[in-house]
């Protein structure tokens, strides 16, 4: 069972890396054209239990076979276990309203732009080392050790 367990640790964590890196590879090859931040602000509020949050809240508007998109998701993320939200925060405060980017999307699907992919977490990308480290010293251990 515990090697089971390693076994899905260690495919869990090359998983989300391959994963990343085909997301990061898409995005490179999407089409770019030039858009413009339409809005852009970072919310503040208070959770129930006192805690304080901060939400990007970013617009962009661009143009594409003559046609006018707007998109309120401007980073293009993979799936992570533990992501990282700061990255929407850091562009909220190196941008403002009016600023033209380069946007990125699919022609498959030119509704959704992206100014920005998000990087790998440092705890998703600990993650990934931690679990491949533990479960293929386990999987060594079992197979080689008690044999």
């Amino acid at each position: 069972m515990k090697s089971l367990l390693a076994f899905g640790a260690l495919l869990a964590a090359v998983i989300q890396l391959f994963n990343y890196l085909f997301i990061k590879s898409k995005y490179n090859n999407f089409l770019s054209v030039k858009g413009k931040i339409i809005k852009c602000k970072l919310d503040d509020f208070s959770n129930p239990d006192g805690s304080r949050e901060f939400k990007a809240n970013i617009e962009i508007e661009y143009e594409y076979q003559s046609k006018t998109y707007q998109c309120s998701t401007p980073v293009l993320r993979s799936f992570e276990l533990f992501p990282a939200y700061q990255v929407e925060a850091n562009l909220a405060g190196k941008h403002k309203e009016g600023d033209i980017v380069d946007v990125k999307f699919d022609v498959n699907k030119p509704s959704r732009g992206y100014i920005s992919i998000a990087p790998l977490s440092i705890i998703s990308s600990l993650l990934l080392v931690t679990s491949a480290s533990v479960a293929s010293a386990y999987l060594y251990y079992v197979k080689f050790i008690l044999g």
